[in-house]
């Protein structure tokens, strides 16, 4: 009972994820055009991992003290993941489409902030993520692993081509689903 009424911090529900091929991983931005067109669909979002699934495992350090290298999680996704997943902003913004390429930016989750000594607002500041990284954004801790598991940090990194697709469906996802949506 504990475990079915957890909160996890996110909203799993309605929400379909779909494999993409490489064909559909190059050609995202139309498919998720077309699916948008779809009265049922209310959001599209896309990314590398399944949320609440398994993550990437990276190094992370303070840019004055690299030596000081920590562990984190990482998910990698694209623009409007966030919003689909409902995922609680504490400080910044998600990330935009029209964010230039540019510009590393990354969001990290508050045990991340935690585990790297930061004090709030944290947003604008670089960090030593693959090189030097911006945070963008600070969101709520999460369950991403197990629920029975204190929350590990975990950044949120930016990719430009999916291997998932994310469907965020209204009330009639069975209408939808009735449809068959071919991609």
């Amino acid at each position: 009972t504990y475990l079915q009424n957890l909160p996890l911090g996110y909203n799993p529900e309605k929400v379909v994820t779909i494999l993409a091929n490489s064909n559909i991983s190059k050609s995202y931005k139309a498919l998720r055009q077309e699916l948008l067109n779809i009265p049922e669909v209310k959001q599209v979002g896309a990314g590398h991992h399944i949320i609440g699934g398994g993550v990437s495992g990276q190094g992370i350090a303070l840019l004055d003290n690299k030596e000081a290298n920590y562990s984190i999680a990482e998910y990698r996704i694209m623009n409007g993941i966030c919003e689909l997943m409902e995922f609680q902003l504490v400080e910044g913004e998600f990330f935009k489409e029209n964010a230039p390429d540019s510009i590393r930016q990354i969001i990290l989750n508050e045990a991340a902030i935690e585990m790297l000594g930061l004090k709030k607002p944290v947003v604008g500041k670089h960090i030593n993520y693959k090189g030097s990284a911006e945070i963008s954004a600070v969101i709520k801790d999460f369950y991403y692993d197990q629920p029975t598991s204190k929350i590990r940090p975990l950044v949120l990194s930016r990719i430009n081509e999916p291997s998932r697709i994310y469907i965020r469906f209204d009330e009639n996802i069975s209408r939808a689903q009735a449809q068959e949506i071919a991609l």
